[in-house]
């Protein structure tokens, strides 16, 4: 088997607002760049996307474009410092309009436009690999964005390639990148700028984790740049370090199986104008940033819910073998709290279906089950189904 791997910028030509927080955010220009990062292995392509997230659209639309026995998987690396326009906020995303804003066709036709140059830069440069896997656990970078002492997923795991011309590193843990914050108005890939600038491989391909609830917020020091490149530097430290601990193995095949699965959406409510208030009024009498992220997503969902919703929405996911490494991709922002034995949960991948929650993240009206489209105990039941389709094959 061979491996080819490239790299393309995606700013936007002209300036398009940033993502990920609410509010409109005018971009003032670029601190670093955007890419699409590709790595391809044999027939199967990885595309890494410096966005928020990346609609099924934009999936469709270069997958349609790749020769016949190809398959290809498209994360977002979940920036909140890259362009709206990435997702299609008319239906099941109504609710989140005011992150998102309207999806940008021009934009994501130039993404796949630059995707499919690094696609055909790495067909051109395959080359034969050995490969070292390692994993461990990543300390003090990141927690629980709410209650910082609860108990966290914070592995990192890694697969690095090398051939006779450079060294290809995919990478995943489970994060919001968000070292930035909503003051922020310049395009960057915020964490994985501060990572680009410590590490010692030519390609570095990211793939978010089961990160709906970890973030920097109550580990960065400060929103800043500088921050961005001290916290990279600790971080490619400890990454640097797994490394003693990697075991070579051997790729003879990559198999890729696509599943689709069908999850209920909420049902219709009709308490939020009341619940909103009680929330607005408890907020400004204790000033407790835990009642103003409820606020926000329940701001979410009465929006989400007064767009007449489908009652269910249809899911894509992949099951990816590396030999004895399987790789499981979701649509969504994935709560920590899931797992599948013998298995790296993989998330934003190949569409965004917002958050995929707890029953007792709901129970607690937490801002990711507000900010969910999908039903309590649905998450719970994907995973259910994944399980018994892994088993299947």
């Amino acid at each position: 088997m061979k491996i080819g791997s490239a790299v393309n910028s995606i700013i936007p030509h002209e300036l398009l607002p940033l993502s990920g927080y609410m509010g409109h955010r005018p971009a003032l220009g670029s601190h670093d760049s955007l890419n699409a990062t590709v790595v391809i292995i044999d027939t199967h392509v990885f595309v890494s996307l410096d966005l928020v997230g990346i609609d099924d659209y934009l999936y469709r639309y270069i997958k349609c474009r790749l020769p016949d026995d190809y398959t290809i998987s498209i994360f977002a690396t979940h920036t909140h410092a890259g362009p709206v326009g990435t997702l299609d906020t008319s239906s099941v995303l109504h609710g989140m309009r005011n992150v998102f804003q309207d999806i940008n066709h021009t934009y994501l036709e130039f993404v796949a436009l630059q995707v499919l140059d690094a696609i055909n830069e790495s067909l051109s440069s395959m080359e034969p690999f050995e490969a070292s896997f390692a994993e461990g656990s990543i300390e003090n970078l990141w927690t629980h964005r709410i209650h910082p002492q609860k108990t966290i997923n914070n592995t990192l795991w890694f697969i690095e390639f090398k051939t006779f011309s450079k060294t290809t590193m995919m990478l995943s843990f489970p994060c919001h990148p968000t070292v930035l914050n909503n003051q922020n108005q310049h395009y960057s890939k915020d964490l994985l700028y501060g990572l680009d600038l410590a590490k010692d491989v030519d390609v570095l391909l990211f793939m978010n984790g089961p990160s709906a609830d970890i973030s920097t917020r109550f580990t960065r020091q400060e929103s800043s740049y500088a921050e961005i490149e001290r916290m990279g530097h600790i971080l490619w430290q400890q990454i640097d370090k797994l490394k003693d601990t990697a075991t070579p193995f051997m790729v003879e095949h990559l198999d890729v199986t696509d599943c689709y699965y069908d999850l209920k959406t909420k049902p219709t409510l009709t308490k939020h104008n009341r619940q909103i208030e009680q929330l607005q009024l408890a907020y400004e009498q204790t000033k407790n940033p835990q009642l103003l992220t409820q606020l926000d997503g329940l701001i979410l969902e009465r929006s989400f819910l007064s767009s007449n919703p489908p009652s269910t929405i249809s899911a894509h996911f992949q099951i990816i073998n590396f030999e004895n490494i399987r790789i499981v991709t979701i649509p969504a922002e994935l709560s920590h709290a899931f797992t599948l034995a013998n298995t790296k949960l993989v998330t934003l991948a190949n569409g965004y279906l917002s958050y995929f929650t707890t029953c007792e993240s709901f129970d607690q009206n937490t801002y990711e089950s507000y900010a969910s489209v999908i039903d309590r105990g649905e998450a719970e039941r994907m995973i259910h189904f994944l399980k018994n389709t892994m088993e299947a094959h």
